[in-house]
């Protein structure tokens, strides 16, 4: 953790000193979208979402999804980073049901910015969900043990949990074929065979890497300048100025850190 929080430090002081056009580009507040600030532990309106598109609250109430609620995002770590929860806001384990509904978020964010049609925009948006419904507990923790032992993985149980293959109650695919979205479709996003978001599912910088990594960076004891995630998919969709540029390029060295450390 010190060598963590070392190289965060030294990354905030960088960004700070010699990148003030970082911070106006990549504050706490989604002030591209007119949203308010990122909220790690509740991403998503689920009100709001419901009115927008009921299938979709419909996915978040299944029993499937509703179960991520206790699978651990970063597994045994989390147990690490924080023994002993006591209710305050950030002693709260983060959970693949939260890290799920917040590649939602920025999955929308996308289908606004870019305006894709409806026909497109809610396979996409489905597969962002769902994209982590295959986890099994502790997350990635225990993901070589069930791949030794039962030859499975949670990007395989995820297609089986959409398709309704094997050892599956059905309950995915009957929600998104009740709303007119084929679950094969949806399957083809997340098995990377096809990417309607132009590489935002299955390019270097995607939906998922973007709040993975900066859900990560929340793990820190103490406080620290973490970009917001809609900031960050905002200027990986622009690359249109120098802010952009460097917004993206501390993503990248932020995901440097993590993956290291």
């Amino acid at each position: 953790m010190s060598l963590l929080d070392g190289s965060c430090n030294r990354t905030v002081r960088y960004a700070a000193d010699d990148r003030r056009a970082l911070a106006e580009s990549c504050d706490t507040s989604d002030h591209r979208s007119g949203k308010n600030r990122y909220n790690f532990l509740h991403p998503v309106d689920l009100d709001a979402a419901r009115l927008r598109d009921p299938f979709l609250f419909d996915l978040v109430t299944s029993v499937p999804f509703s179960r991520l609620a206790s699978v651990r995002f970063l597994g045994a770590l989390d147990y690490v980073f924080v023994p002993s929860p006591n209710g305050a806001p950030r002693n709260k384990r983060h959970t693949r049901h939260s890290h799920s509904l917040g590649v939602l978020h920025l999955a929308t964010v996308f289908a606004d910015a870019v305006e894709l049609d409806e026909r497109t925009r809610r396979p996409v948006l489905a597969a962002a969900l769902l994209h982590d419904i295959g986890h099994a507990p502790f997350s990635h923790t225990l993901e070589p043990f069930f791949e030794k032992n039962f030859q499975v993985n949670h990007h395989k149980t995820t297609l089986d949990v959409v398709t309704g293959e094997r050892h599956t109650d059905g309950e995915i695919p009957r929600i998104l074929e009740g709303h007119g979205i084929d679950p094969a479709e949806v399957a083809t996003i997340l098995g990377g065979e096809r990417d309607p978001t132009g590489g935002f599912f299955s390019g270097p910088i995607n939906f998922d890497t973007i709040e993975a990594i900066l859900r990560s960076c929340t793990y820190l004891r103490k406080p620290r300048y973490v970009p917001n995630p809609v900031g960050v998919l905002m200027a990986a969709i622009e690359r249109s100025s120098e802010d952009d540029q460097v917004t993206v390029d501390h993503f990248w060295h932020l995901k440097d850190i993590v993956y290291k450390y």
